[in-house]
């Protein structure tokens, strides 16, 4: 789609409300097999994100698909301060809501649109995920 948008489950910056309100509107596809979300970056983790709502109804919308949980980037703008204990505390809470959580992260940058060496490591996992 325009400006790089993929659908309407992809939108830059958005976090996990906009994409449960995108879900709502998802017709379910029992074709999806494997769906890969990457939210939490903007809101700083917080362990108080509807994560189990948001699997939940992932899972609704995509009753086929196993879910797959990217973790993001710190060390920038309002996440200078938090730390890779922060991701794995977010992502644990997608493991518990029924989520695969990937290995690799974003992880720590001062700027996750130019310093791009980990998205070749989570590629590399999907792939071997996808296959």
């Amino acid at each position: 789609g325009a400006d790089g948008e993929l659908g309407s489950l992809w939108k830059s910056g958005s976090g996990i409300n906009w994409l449960m309100d995108q879900l709502s509107n998802q017709d379910p596809d029992e074709t999806v097999l494997n769906v890969f979300i990457c939210v939490g970056t903007n809101g700083g983790f917080n362990l108080n994100d509807p994560i189990d709502k948001l699997v939940k109804l992932t899972k609704e919308k995509f009753p086929s698909a196993t879910i797959h949980f990217i973790k993001g980037s710190f060390g920038w703008g309002g996440n200078i301060n938090l730390s890779e204990v922060d991701l794995v505390r977010y992502g644990q809470k997608f493991r518990s809501a029924g989520a695969n959580v990937l290995k690799n992260s974003i992880g720590k940058t001062t700027n996750p649109h130019q310093e791009l060496s980990n998205y070749k490591l989570i590629a590399d996992e999907i792939k071997y995920i996808i296959q």
